[in-house]
């Protein structure tokens, strides 16, 4: 399902309907629930997908969240997608750790954008409350957050990364022909479904 709200804003940021006052009623128990199974301290729990932009559909969308630290997120959404069948076609816990937002890895750019374009906080330490928006175009030479970007761009190849959902298009194949199942693939497969 897509974003209807999904574009450019006025001053060339990604714009995206992802927030939190628009989520259907119906999923408010799944996400209260959600909450209280993270319990591990310093662990971060986000929403996405069609349940944070309110074009889910009882019955038959996927409740979709990313966890930032939590050792057992396997284990929520397990229990979850069991607690709710009678909602939602299943609750998909992705994992990530908080150093996989550091450094200048195309992964790296990609989590802090889908953080901060795509996803609704819900508990825990939020690093996205820091972060600033970024370009629509995806190219790493206006990144607000990556000064070595703009080096990279700048000092002969000027290739931009175009953002599709929400993660840069070139990250994407380039996990995909490596074979690797990260977060993001996770997340991907997910978005997919």
């Amino acid at each position: 399902m897509t974003d209807p709200d999904e574009g450019v804003a006025s001053d060339g940021t990604i714009r995206t309907g992802a927030r939190r006052d628009r989520v259907p009623g119906v999923f408010e128990d799944v996400l209260r629930d959600a909450v209280a199974l993270v319990g591990e301290p310093g662990a971060s729990l986000y929403l996405y997908g069609s349940v944070a932009t309110g074009s889910a559909r009882p019955g038959s969308s996927d409740v979709d969240l990313l966890s930032i630290d939590l050792p057992d997120a396997a284990v929520v959404g397990r229990r979850l997608s069991a607690r709710y069948a009678d909602r939602c076609r299943g609750v998909e816990v992705a994992a990530a750790a908080s150093e996989e937002l550091a450094g200048d890895t195309d992964a790296a750019y990609g989590l802090r954008v889908f953080l901060r374009h795509y996803c609704v906080h819900l508990t825990g330490p939020d690093p996205a409350a820091g972060l600033t928006a970024y370009p629509a175009d995806g190219g790493p030479r206006s990144s607000p957050d990556s000064p070595a970007r703009s080096r990279r761009c700048t000092g002969g190849s000027t290739e931009s990364i175009p953002v599709t959902s929400g993660r840069p298009a070139r990250a994407r194949r380039r996990r995909s022909r490596r074979g690797r199942r990260g977060p993001l693939q996770q997340r991907d497969r997910a978005l997919a479904g």
